[in-house]
């Protein structure tokens, strides 16, 4: 025997023994969904719980970014109310030494 036959023979041997497992695990695919039972056969239902948590995921994402922009902008507007005040009082300070404590 040649090396180019012996070649040959172990590549379609191979081949051979890929299609029986092939055969195989297909049969065992095909047991499997005929003695299963009819309430079991819904993989759509497998699809829509892992989709629906994805979707639960991406809601409680979004739902702590928005908590996140709420509470930057309640601080944002917190901190505009407090420099307001601090400005007047500085303002109302520096007249109050300019006018009244100046005269005596």
């Amino acid at each position: 025997m040649n090396p180019q036959n012996y070649q040959e023979n172990e590549f379609q041997r191979r081949e051979r023994e890929l299609q029986e497992r092939e055969k195989e695990l297909r049969m065992r695919e095909l047991q499997i969904e005929v003695y299963q039972d009819p309430t079991e056969r819904v993989p759509q239902s497998q699809e829509s719980a892992s989709s629906s948590k994805l979707l639960s995921k991406q809601i409680i994402n979004v739902a702590k970014f928005l908590a996140i922009v709420v509470a930057v902008v309640v601080a944002i507007r917190v901190a505009q109310v407090i420099a307001g005040l601090l400005i007047v009082g500085v303002v109302a300070w520096v007249g109050y030494q300019i006018f009244f404590k100046s005269d005596r």
